[in-house]
């Protein structure tokens, strides 16, 4: 249900930066003699122009609808939030095998999902109901197109109905345990500090009955994590016009920068969602986490999530041959409301960008080659067949992204890849309401499994092509680091 605090709020910022002081608006003044060497985003408040809510504070922020909707429009969003934030139980649809009940689940507030905490004492901890993570699974040979796992869907299903698995009620194909691994990061001034990477370690599965070996003992299986990633500003991503990100494309680096930024094409078009770019479009996106995460069908995925599989062959032969009375669970009704609801949200605008320290850190973050992957700056199509929501035609935003493949190097890599892209490769993630990811959920992690407790730790984990800029990071003076991630937490 939605709040009567979200209601408020909501009704409160549909008029959005309008009401901003104008000379807050207004970044030219804001320039002065000695901001020459600064660059032009340094100064720039309102991150999707129109789209930006002026509420950049509470732990609310990327639960706002973009201020120009019109009030068809507004409902819209606000049907869209019912789904959002609904919980699904077996009677209403969910399963059989699934990794949450909701979407507010894995995306609490709208923002990044945060790693299971292990209680004291305990050195790992297995993974409960609505967790915001989950693994995907594939089998693969270096230098051989990955292959489906004999008897799993490419997403491993942690949770189930308790009709699922006699054996187990509860657990869906096999269950996850996660640990950590911890390492020291010496910088050259003498400073440490402590990174630590999640380990899974995947037990109870339910091809592993009687004796016989699971497919998941497989010497060729890879294990991708994934994190719940923030909500906010996905239908302006998908209103950049294709070719704009593709011309950022360099996969030989003809321009020798160690950049080779790749498009991920899924049949042709770009791939633009999800940690790997793959999936096309944001409706795909949405009907994907529907029957992924949750095992909810729709017009878009209309068998089971686990069909195929002895797992569900099994159930279906327990119950008499039949699972769901119903053709789908999400209706296009639902869906469209959902999608909508998803491309509206606005981007919070940004703090602090008056703060000589925060105007030095963005002079570093450029200095240090930081915006050849994290590209500030687009503008959204005017083309209304493109993009058919008027409120995001047509608008300058500095999302901080390419949207392209990177290698990020051995420390992020899975492993697995995913169509185009490689197990070293991940999407560039965008930067803005970055600063605000731990006001909206304190225990968010960064990265694609969660990892990083901070940015600095994020920064430090970047290998590959990002590997020259953590070195000139590891290089800076303490205060100057410092200066780059207090304008980090200013997007």
């Amino acid at each position: 249900m939605i709040s009567t605090q979200y209601l408020l709020l909501s009704v409160a910022l549909l008029v959005g930066c309008s009401n901003l002081n104008p000379a807050e608006k207004n970044t030219t003044s804001l320039v002065g003699k000695n901001n020459d060497e600064l660059p032009t985003y340094a100064l720039v408040r309102d991150l999707a122009a129109s789209a930006t809510s002026a509420d950049s504070a509470s732990s609310l922020s990327f639960n706002v609808p973009i201020p120009t909707l019109n009030g068809h429009e507004t409902d819209l969003h606000l049907a869209g939030d019912a789904e959002f934030s609904r919980s699904r139980s077996n009677e209403t649809g969910l399963g059989p095998a699934f990794n949450a009940t909701s979407c507010v689940a894995c995306h609490a507030r709208d923002g990044r999902g945060a790693l299971p905490m292990i209680p004291p004492g305990q050195n790992k901890i297995r993974l409960g109901a609505n967790e915001s993570l989950l693994l995907r699974i594939s089998l693969e040979r270096e230098g051989e197109a990955p292959r489906p796992v004999p008897g799993y869907a490419p997403q491993l299903y942690h949770r189930g109905v308790y009709s699922l698995r006699p054996d187990s009620p509860g657990t869906g194909q096999a269950d996850i345990e996660m640990s950590f691994t911890i390492s020291t990061f010496s910088y050259p001034d003498g400073r440490t500090i402590e990174l630590r990477k999640p380990v899974f370690t995947i037990i109870n599965a339910y091809d592993s009955v009687d004796g016989k070996t699971s497919s998941l003992k497989n010497p060729d299986l890879k294990i991708s994590p994934r994190i719940g990633a923030p909500m906010i500003g996905l239908g302006l991503l998908e209103a950049i016009d294709a070719k704009d990100i593709l011309a950022l494309a360099d996969p030989n680096d003809q321009n020798r920068d160690g950049i080779s930024g790749r498009a991920n094409l899924i049949n042709g078009d770009l791939g633009r969602f999800g940690w790997k770019a793959n999936t096309a479009t944001l409706r795909q996106q949405v009907a994907a986490a529907l029957s992924n995460d949750m095992g909810l069908r729709s017009s878009i995925f209309k068998e089971e999530n686990i069909s195929g599989t002895a797992l569900f062959t099994a159930l279906i032969e327990r119950l008499g041959g039949e699972w769901k009375p119903v053709a789908i669970e999400f209706d296009d009704v639902a869906l469209d409301a959902l999608e909508f609801y998803s491309a509206t949200l606005a981007i919070p605008a940004r703090r602090d960008i008056g703060n000589p320290i925060v105007l030095a850190g963005a002079k570093h973050f450029e200095k240090i080659g930081c915006t050849s992957c994290h590209t500030p700056q687009f503008e959204t199509s005017r083309d209304e067949l493109k993009v058919p929501i008027a409120s995001l035609r047509g608008l300058t935003v500095y999302p901080f992204s390419d949207g392209l493949l990177h290698d990020m190097g051995p420390e992020l890599a899975d492993d697995r890849s995913d169509h185009q892209a490689n197990g070293r490769e991940w999407k560039t993630r965008p930067l803005w309401g970055i600063g605000l990811t731990q006001t909206v959920n304190p225990r968010a992690g960064f990265l694609h499994d969660g990892r990083a407790r901070t940015l600095e730790e994020a920064i430090l984990y970047h290998g590959g092509e990002g590997a020259a800029s953590r070195s000139a990071f590891s290089d800076m003076s303490l205060s100057d680091r410092n200066a780059l991630i207090a304008f980090l937490r200013s997007l």
